[in-house]
């Protein structure tokens, strides 16, 4: 926060943050008071600040009691970190991931996000569960392999994307929930 320190010394936690905060998460902080008041230690206690400047930032912070010789409380010792930019990061992903989850989910093309370690389905598109049968949060609980009618497909379809880093239009004969099966065009990357 350099720069700003001046602006937030022998300020209380309460007078330096959005009152809209305070409103918001009253359970945080009435917990956090009651830590404060039985002078136990705090860790990564997360507010936004506001400086007597006018400046904001999100802080996080962690204290621990300190007591004198004769075991009277003397007050915190602790660190704050500005994890602003952190918070922004994490809403922008958040934002990110969520446009893109709609744009995934009005494709009108199967999609399903498979983990490489595992080949465990993340995510699956309602167009996909469609094709297969299966809703696509039933999707979640399976693998890609489950879904691929023979053994040879599977190994076939492996050894493509190990040789070339992708598969692209790949043909392949996959299992439907009912238990018939499809031809379909495959793509992964």
């Amino acid at each position: 926060l350099g720069g700003v320190v001046e602006n937030i010394v022998g300020g209380k936690r309460q007078e330096l943050t959005d009152a809209e905060d305070l409103v918001q998460y009253p359970e945080k902080w009435r917990k956090h008071q009651e830590a404060l008041e039985r002078h136990e230690a705090f860790r990564s206690f997360e507010y936004p600040l506001v400086t007597r400047s006018g400046r904001r930032f999100i802080v996080s912070i962690s204290g621990i009691p300190v007591f004198g010789d004769s075991g009277e409380f003397l007050g915190y010792r602790g660190v704050g970190t500005n994890v602003t930019e952190l918070r922004e990061a994490q809403l922008q992903l958040q934002n990110n991931e969520r446009q893109l989850r709609t744009i995934l989910e009005a494709s009108p093309i199967g999609v399903a996000i498979v983990t490489t370690e595992s080949g465990r389905i993340r995510f699956a598109n309602a167009r996909f569960g469609q094709l297969t049968g299966w809703r696509a949060t039933e999707l979640t609980s399976r693998t890609l392999s489950e879904l691929i009618a023979e053994r040879q497909g599977v190994s076939e379809l492996f050894a493509t994307l190990d040789d070339k880093g992708q598969v692209i239009d790949h043909e392949i004969e996959l299992r439907h929930a009912s238990g018939d099966s499809f031809w379909a065009l495959m793509t992964i990357r």
